[in-house]
Formats: structure tokens, C-alpha cells, sequence
């Protein structure tokens, strides 16, 4: 890119930018305005334009009287003669093949004396190459005599045309030759905008270009103060460079600039320098945004502190002064070494346990950056530990039954607060005006008490207390069948949320009111065939609560509406304010509601039949909530030479104790579970039940347990005879079948178990079971 520059610089066109050659007067008036060559003689000499880009054109010194000079010595002393041309500065028009809509501006700072004939104005005109006359295209003169001001000519559009320009001292009335004496010193020439812009924001330096140039190419070149070149930038486009700096100091920028005049290519070079410096704007505010948590205990105090920071030069620090010390946080005597901590930034919560409710501590809360001073802030941390939570109680188990009522205070630990504890009570009834200084105040429906109570330990509390008694018991209640007043509320609601339905939702809803308004039955309220409902809101007497503040339904769809629909198996719940008694207060109530439609009740057949000779059981069946024991119809396994058949039995339990009848006989049985809805599952397997598994009381089979005496009194001798020794475990059921207690673990010595039994049953029979290696054992006791 360098390289093409340098080509262009060769044969580009230099009559535009940082060079003019024709800054002179007039060689009319050459040698008669200053006749003393040592005192600025004004002879015709050439002078240029310098610094264009800073936006200011100082003049070659030149002057003819010091004390005509505005703010320096870069004046030209312009006069208007008699008989003759007046004094002029002539110069390469810096305008000429820019575009222009409006014109251009020329600021000039002016000393202008009329020495008592006439005001004078500058005037500037124009010319073509090779024209002698020349075109006014701008004049504009000061408002007062022999003082420096600030004055701005607005050129004509045209000036674009005109290769040359000159500024002449003229009258008041426009007479730039054959006035009286006239003068106007100019000191600074300024073109309106600049050619090339450099700004910078917080090290992010601009480099702009005057948009009136046809821009075909735009190069910088940035050089440090070491003479080293840290970055070329370019574009076509004329758009601004941008470049970020990471250090301070003065740069140089090397701008060339290839634009378009009338349809050819010119070449302008600057060289500018401009200082980056990072000043406290620069810097980032520091952040606090923290979340403070206090905790107290046995006279110490924990802080939670979280912060979520963004910055990522940012963090912070606990520190601590003393109560003796400031307590603005200057006086800082002591950094607590186990509970300091920088965290990084983000999200972040530590914990600081154990601090002195005495000492006065401060979050710290600092950023240090590149190019900025170390800032800090600091957020004093509350030292409160005043943690009792008192409230105000009524001091009965139902205020509201009551015409009046005693009001205590109740302590976080739930105990009563007094005077005797050392607390101070102040009492004001703001809807009475009593007030009271005891610990126990007396208070009805709607009274509205405030108490400070300080506790002995300096904590004071403000509390209040107002009781509204609302006993208008407002509730949910399903309705199957809509009334006609149902219906209208119904059909504003779906029309009212049309557009937020799906096509068959909406055509759920609307079947449903359609069914209605045709006169439906009460065959077609079935919620679980329509899979609709309708609620209502309302009161203790099932009315419905139209004198309501506000409804809130929990889905938040019917606003303050006191019918809405329902989906079936859905909650619904409702928030409604209804005006207190008084008229004043309010009362809310809350409630829920749901329409449940369950499936058929399907259960399995029980199965795993079990018998122990004086007990049936079986495993639980899902879904069961009773069984029903029977004998099958048919008899589908070999079981008892002459059986019994027994009449159908109903429990609730998974077993069934058998009557002392039936444990010595053979018979075959079954089981059938039964469903909530009263359906009944397929029946178990068959099973049998033998005599042979129990022991028969009544003889014919040697006894292998004896219990006496029997009956008894609950204590009683059981010795039990087996053919090998045996673990035993004996099991007492009440006559129903219910196990009420079990001894383990006993076992025979030499085949004989013996036990001295006391057990406190009521009078009664129970069934005592063993269990031994020979099979289980039943016999029959009678508790007296």
C-alpha cells in the first residue's frame, strides 16, 4: 500500500491541501500602504494556508502596525484607499471541485476601525483562470469599531467554481476602492470543517475524513514517539479508521488522501500528531451490587454476602474498624486475616462467621485497572442482632367468637413476653386512641393496635396486630349441569378467548354449550363423558359471591370472573377478596378443586394360597380392597374322600381364620379379589385344606401339646412332646383371625418343650399355633 501511495504522490496533482503560492496583496498596493521597511513592510510576497487540518489558517507575519494585532502575530492589515485598489489577500481557491449544496463558511477574527468616516466589511471575491474581473461570493463585517471579533462569512454555492479567491477592505457600503482611510485586520482565517478529524474515546482513536471530498483511497500510517510504525490502516470508502491504543502518549498520523476535482484524481498528504490519554471517564464505576444476609447467635453474628460482578478487574474484601475508631470506615486498624478474601468476579457468595456485634465492619469493594487509579467503595455492615421476632397474640383459642379478647406478646422461643422480664410496652389502639403501658392489652374485632416493646438488651420492636373476623366461608363447588345463567357467563368467556384456542378445543367447549341451549338433559352433565365441568365460587350456603373485590384464578385465565369451566382431572385453585363486615377491611380466602374420572377398576386373581391348619392366606392383589373365600362349584383337584363345602366369606385382611369346625375338616377353597367399583377378578387357583394339619382337640390323634389349666386366667403351662428336638414358634390369634402377639426362637431339650406362660389378654378364645419341624400345631385357649 505504501508503495502505490508513493506512485500516486509522483503524479498526483498538488494545487489542493497543504500548499497555496498566490497569499499576497495586490500589486497595486504593493509599496504605498507601509512606508517604513522595519516596521513590517508590506511587500508582495507569496504565503500559504498552514494547518488546515486543525481547522484554523494562520497568516505569514506581515503586519504593518503591532498594535493592530488581534491574538498574535499571524495578522494582515487590510485598508481601503482613496482613489485606489484597496488592500487584498489573495489566494488558491481551498474549495474549488468540492461539492457543495449549501456553501461553505469562513471564519475570520477582525479589528475593523472606520478612523471616524464610514464602517468597513470584508468582502471576498472570485475569479476564473484567466478572468481580470472578479465575482462577490461571500462579505460580512464586525459590529464594533477597534474591537477583536469573531465574524463569519457564508460563501454562495458557487465558490466551487472559481480557482482564485480574494479578501478585500471595504465600507460599510460596499466601496472596496476610493474609501477614507478604512482598515480591517485580519488575524485568523478558519475554513469551516477540516479536511482530516482525529478524536479519540478512552483510547479508541478516529480518524475522519470531510465528507464534502470524493474519496477514491484513504490510508493512515500510525507512528509512536519512538519513531516505530504500530499499524496501517486503509479503505476505499472514506468511512472513518478506527484504531485502539493500549498505551498513552503522542502519536503521529501520515493521512493520504486520493480524491476526485472535476473528474481527475489529486493527491493530499497530512501529517498530524494527536496525544491519547486515559482520564478518569475512562474508568470503569465501581459495582455493589451485593446481597447481605445476617444471622445471630449467642451474642457473635454471621454475614452471607453475595455479589454478582461483571467486571472482571473487579473485586472485594472484608475489613474491620473499631467502635472507638471512625465509623465512616477511614480509620481502618486491623485486617481480620482469617476472614479476609478477594473473590474473583461473577456470582459469588462467602460467609463470615463469628463477628463481633461491637466492632463496626464494611464490605470493600475495589477495581484496579490499566490506565486508571485503584477506586474503592465500602458498604458498612449492619450489626443488628435483635432476634427475639416478637408478635403480638390473642390470648384465646377463638378470638372471634368473642366480643373482646386479651392480647399478649409471644417470644420467638414461644414463651410470653412481660414486664417482669424486664420489657417496656407502649400500646395505641389507633381506632379507639387508648393507649397502654401494660403487658397485656384487651381488643375486639377490627381494633387496630400497634405496640413498640424495647427489650431489656436495647432491641426495639414495632408490631401490630388487627384481628378481621371473615366467616363467609367462601369455596369451590363443581357443577355437572349448567343453569341458563351458567350458559350466558360461559359463552363471553370462549368467545372472549377465541383466538388463544385450537380449533378442537374450542369445538369441545362450544358442543358442550350447544348441547344445552338445545334444552340437554341431565343424562348429557356427564363431566366424564364431555370431559367438562363448570365451578362456581361461592358461599357458606352455597349461594353465589357476587360482592367480591377480586377473584384469582391459579391458571390465570377469568379474572374476576365467579363462573368459569373446568377440565376434568385438572386442580383449579382460586384466591377471592371479599369487603370485611366493616366495610373498610377486607377478607381473602383460598381454595382448590378437582373432578376426577378414574378408569375401570381391573384387578388380577390372588394367588400363592397358603394354609397353616387353622389360618388361609394369600398374597395382596393391586387395586383390591376386600377378597371373598368360597368353595368352587366345581371341584377341579383331588382332594377329600368326603368334603365340606363352605359358604362364601368376606374379609378385608389377606388372611381368614378358620372356625374350630372347619380346621378339622377336608374341604377345597378359593379366593376372589373385589374391586371399589364392586367388580370382581378372576378367581384364584383351587387349593385343599387337610385335618391332618392341625392337631385335633378332640382326640384320635395322640395329643403332642397340652396347655393348662384350660381355661385359665392367662397363666398357663405349655408343654409340647415331638419325635426330634425342634425350633418352635408359637403365634396367638384372636378368635377373628388377628395376630396379637408371637414368642420366636424356643426350643424342645430331649423332644419336650415346657413354658410357664403370663399373658394379660382380655376373656376370650385364641388360637395358639406352633410352628415345628412336624408341621404346624393349633390349639384352642380360653382366657376366664
Amino acid at each position: 500500500m505504501k508503495k502505490i501511495i508513493f506512485i500516486l504522490f509522483l503524479i498526483g496533482n498538488l494545487t489542493y491541501g497543504q500548499e497555496f503560492p498566490n497569499i499576497g496583496f495586490e500589486n497595486t498596493s504593493c509599496v504605498n500602504d507601509c512606508t517604513d521597511p522595519n516596521n513590517g513592510q508590506m511587500s508582495c510576497v507569496n504565503g500559504w494556508w498552514e494547518d488546515i487540518v486543525q481547522g484554523v489558517v494562520p497568516l505569514k507575519n506581515i503586519n504593518c502596525d503591532p498594535n493592530l494585532v488581534c491574538s498574535g502575530n499571524n495578522s494582515i492589515y487590510l485598508v481601503s484607499t482613496s482613489g485606489a485598489p484597496g488592500s487584498s489577500i489573495r489566494t488558491t481557491n481551498p474549495f474549488f471541485g468540492l461539492n457543495s449544496t449549501n456553501g461553505f463558511t469562513i471564519d475570520l477574527t477582525v479589528n475593523r476601525s472606520s478612523n471616524g468616516a464610514s464602517n468597513g466589511v470584508v468582502k471576498v471575491v472570485g475569479r476564473h483562470a484567466g478572468q481580470f474581473n472578479w465575482d462577490v461570493v461571500g462579505q460580512a463585517g464586525p459590529n464594533s469599531s477597534d474591537v477583536c471579533e469573531d465574524i463569519s462569512i457564508i460563501l454562495d454555492p458557487s465558490v466551487v467554481d472559481y480557482e482564485e479567491l480574494s479578501f478585500v477592505a471595504c465600507t460599510a457600503t460596499g466601496t472596496c476602492h476610493g474609501g477614507v482611510g478604512n482598515y480591517i485586520v485580519v488575524d485568523d482565517i478558519r475554513v469551516g470543517k477540516p479536511i482530516v478529524e482525529i478524536s479519540d474515546d478512552c483510547g479508541l482513536a478516529t480518524i475522519s475524513i470531510n465528507s464534502n471530498l470524493n474519496i477514491e483511497e484513504f490510508f493512515v500510517e500510525i507512528i509512536d514517539s519512538n519513531g516505530n510504525d504500530i499499524t496501517d490502516l486503509f479503505n476505499q470508502t472514506g468511512d472513518p479508521l478506527t484504531h485502539e491504543f493500549e498505551n498513552e502518549g503522542t502519536y503521529t498520523f501520515n493521512v493520504f488522501i486520493i480524491h476526485t476535482v472535476n473528474g481527475q484524481s489529486e493527491f493530499i498528504i497530512y501529517e498530524l500528531t494527536h496525544t491519547i490519554v486515559f482520564g478518569p471517564e475512562c474508568c470503569d464505576d465501581i459495582d455493589t451490587n451485593f446481597t447481605l444476609d445476617y444471622y445471630c447467635h449467642d451474642g457473635v453474628y454471621d454475614v452471607i454476602a453475595t455479589t454478582l460482578d461483571q467486571n472482571q478487574n473487579q473485586g472485594w474484601e472484608l475489613w474491620e474498624t473499631s467502635v472507638e475508631g471512625s465509623t465512616n470506615g477511614n480509620d481502618i486498624i486491623a485486617l481480620i486475616d482469617s476472614q479476609y478474601s478477594w473473590q474473583p468476579p461473577g456470582l459469588t457468595t462467602v460467609t463470615f462467621t463469628d463477628l463481633d456485634p461491637n466492632k463496626f465492619y464494611f464490605i470493600k469493594h475495589g477495581i484496579w485497572e490499566d490506565h486508571c487509579d485503584w477506586r474503592e467503595t465500602r458498604i458498612a455492615l449492619d450489626r443488628d442482632c435483635c432476634i427475639d421476632d416478637p408478635v403480638i397474640i390473642p390470648y384465646c383459642e377463638d378470638p372471634c367468637a368473642l366480643d373482646s379478647f386479651p392480647l399478649k406478646v409471644k417470644g420467638k422461643d414461644g414463651n410470653i413476653i412481660t414486664i417482669l422480664d424486664g420489657a417496656t410496652f407502649s400500646w395505641t389502639n389507633t381506632t379507639t386512641g387508648a393507649n397502654s403501658s401494660n403487658d397485656i392489652v384487651i381488643a375486639a374485632e377490627f381494633d387496630h393496635w400497634f405496640l413498640t416493646l424495647t427489650m431489656p438488651d436495647g432491641c426495639i420492636y414495632n408490631l401490630e396486630y388487627k384481628l378481621i373476623c371473615c366467616e363467609d366461608d367462601i369455596q369451590l363447588e363443581a357443577y355437572e349441569c349448567p343453569t341458563s345463567q351458567d350458559i350466558a357467563a360461559l359463552e363471553a368467556q370462549l368467545q372472549s378467548r377465541k383466538s388463544t384456542l385450537d380449533k378442537k378445543t374450542y369445538d369441545k367447549y362450544s358442543n358442550y354449550l350447544n348441547a344445552f341451549k338445545g334444552g340437554g338433559s341431565a343424562e348429557d352433565c356427564d363431566p366424564c363423558e364431555s370431559g367438562l365441568f363448570i365451578i362456581r365460587v361461592v358461599d357458606g350456603n352455597g349461594n353465589l359471591v357476587t360482592n367480591f373485590t377480586s377473584i384469582t384464578w391459579s391458571d390465570g385465565l377469568y379474572t374476576n370472573q365467579n363462573i368459569r369451566w373446568g377440565e376434568i382431572n385438572t386442580t383449579y385453585s382460586v384466591t377471592v377478596v371479599v369487603p370485611a363486615s366493616n366495610g373498610i377491611d377486607t377478607c381473602t380466602y383460598t381454595d382448590e378443586i378437582i373432578y376426577e374420572c378414574k378408569d375401570d377398576c381391573t384387578v388380577t386373581a390372588p394367588t400363592n394360597l397358603q394354609n397353616n391348619g387353622a389360618t388361609l392366606s394369600w398374597d395382596p392383589v393391586p387395586g383390591a380392597v376386600s377378597y371373598i373365600i368360597s368353595s368352587p362349584s366345581q371341584i377341579k383337584i383331588k382332594c377329600c374322600i368326603t368334603g365340606v363345602s363352605i359358604a362364601p366369606q368376606s374379609t378385608t385382611n389377606t388372611f381368614f381364620t378358620l372356625s374350630s369346625n372347619l380346621q378339622s375338616r377336608c374341604f377345597v377353597w378359593q379366593v376372589t379379589a373385589v374391586c371399589a367399583d364392586g367388580s370382581l377378578s378372576p378367581v384364584s387357583n383351587q387349593s385343599c385344606h387337610l385335618p391332618s394339619q392341625i392337631n385335633n382337640d378332640g382326640g384320635g390323634v395322640k395329643d403332642k401339646v397340652s396347655i393348662y389349666p384350660n381355661p385359665n386366667q392367662g397363666k398357663m403351662t405349655v408343654k409340647v412332646e415331638l419325635s426330634d428336638d425342634s425350633d418352635i414358634e408359637l403365634n396367638v390369634y384372636k378368635f377373628d383371625g388377628t395376630l396379637i402377639k408371637t414368642i420366636k426362637n424356643v426350643k424342645t431339650e430331649n423332644t419336650i418343650l415346657s413354658l410357664d406362660l403370663q399373658l394379660n389378654l382380655p376373656s376370650g378364645l385364641y388360637f395358639f399355633n406352633f410352628k415345628t419341624n412336624e408341621g404346624p400345631i393349633t390349639k384352642r385357649v380360653i382366657i376366664e
